[in-house]
């Protein structure tokens, strides 16, 4: 690693390491924005829209399907055009997916804005997820938790944007519209082009990548569980009322950046593996409680602690596989990123079957804790 790093070093200008970290971050809290803006509006769409659970797993899961295909083909299209030109395209076309689909006009549309909308979301994840990995192998120190923070602080400032305008009887079309029309400038930022090589063949992934994967699949799926259901499962599982349920995405991002403003610093003190393994113990022991104790103030508390506690694992998994091949660092993530995003996929399936039999508390408490034991195994020996 330290080879690629020097040699990334005597590659690049002084400035441009410094140039793609600023213009990174800033891509990483564009991305929670939209992710975000969206997230947080699914009460008001499934209301707006009179969609049941099960349709609004269907849409999750059409987002979660379009953002994996898109993954998928970045394994071969990041090597040959650069993650900083795939950002220079995807970002803007994320804005209007997220407008279209807090303006889709019925079940139709909403779901065709919904696979629009993840490919843009699936793209911008993966390319700024492999130029994040560069900047961290240009400096030869971790930074990727504290890039992901700015996603956290995006989707955290969006989130609470959507409550206050259902608290104010703002429509959720135009509160969306207006994000993004704040946002989109921000998406045109060129960002600095860092080199990376061609795609891993298949025989050389090895298994240390397959273990990251399984992580990506787990952490993915508690952060899009939480933040895709969690609004309802303070409404409808709780009893809270419509604002308050508005608040638990924003809570959930405000657990996930406290987590990653310190992580880079646990990290290079207590090692990947012990910091992995710690990750998913607390996921599974907070939702635990929620299980046991499902009432408001428990539930909000749980949805921030998890927040907390699985913050740390995919910016770890993203850089630990950065680092098994540096020189295909591009084509590792993209093959982490799609795997992490089949567990997005899975999660409306899974919580679909639980939920026609347990409790909506049981059902997503019950699921994250499973997932939260599958991080702690498998953390230190991906790690």
């Amino acid at each position: 690693m330290r080879q690629a790093t020097g040699e990334l070093h005597r590659a690049l200008p002084a400035p441009v390491p410094s140039r793609a970290r600023v213009s990174v971050t800033v891509m990483f809290a564009v991305a929670g924005v939209l992710c975000g803006v969206v997230a947080a509006g699914i009460p008001a769409l499934a209301h707006r829209l009179d969609l049941s659970a099960g349709q609004v797993g269907a849409v999750l899961f059409t987002w979660g399907v379009a953002a994996f295909a898109a993954m998928q083909s970045l394994r071969l299209v990041l090597p040959l055009a650069g993650p900083a030109t795939v950002l220079r395209i995807a970002g803007p076309a994320g804005a209007v997916g997220a407008v279209a689909v807090a303006a889709a006009p019925g079940h139709g549309p909403l779901f065709v804005a919904a696979a629009g909308f993840g490919v843009a979301f699936g793209v911008i994840e993966a390319a700024v997820n492999a130029q994040g990995a560069a900047v961290e192998r240009a400096y030869d120190r971790p930074l990727l938790s504290g890039m992901h923070a700015a996603w956290a602080v995006g989707a955290a400032v969006a989130g609470l944007l959507v409550a206050a305008g259902t608290r104010l009887a703002v429509p959720y079309p135009m509160t969306v519209a207006c994000i993004a029309v704040l946002v989109l400038p921000l998406t045109l930022l060129r960002t600095p082009d860092l080199p990376l090589p061609a795609a891993i063949p298949p025989d050389r992934r090895g298994p240390r990548v397959h273990l990251l994967s399984v992580l990506a699949f787990a952490a993915f799926m508690v952060e899009g569980v939480l933040a895709d259901w969690g609004g309802l499962l303070l409404r409808d599982g709780a009893g809270a009322s419509a604002a308050v349920a508005a608040l638990g995405h924003p809570l959930l991002q405000a657990g996930i950046l406290t987590g990653r403003a310190g992580a880079d610093r646990i990290r290079a003190r207590a090692g990947a593996a012990t910091v992995i393994v710690w990750c998913g113990t607390g996921v599974a022991v907070v939702c635990a409680l929620l299980v046991a104790v499902p009432a408001v103030p428990v539930v909000l508390a749980a949805v921030y602690l998890t927040g907390v506690a699985v913050s740390p694992v995919l910016p770890l998994v993203f850089s630990l596989a950065g680092s098994v091949r540096p020189d295909l660092a591009g084509a590792a993530i993209a093959q982490v990123g799609a795997v992490g995003y089949a567990g997005l996929l899975a999660g409306p399936a899974v919580l679909g079957l639980l939920g026609g039999v347990l409790s909506l508390p049981v059902a997503v408490g019950g699921l994250i804790v499973v997932l939260g034991t599958v991080i702690a195994l498998a953390g230190r020996r991906a790690a």
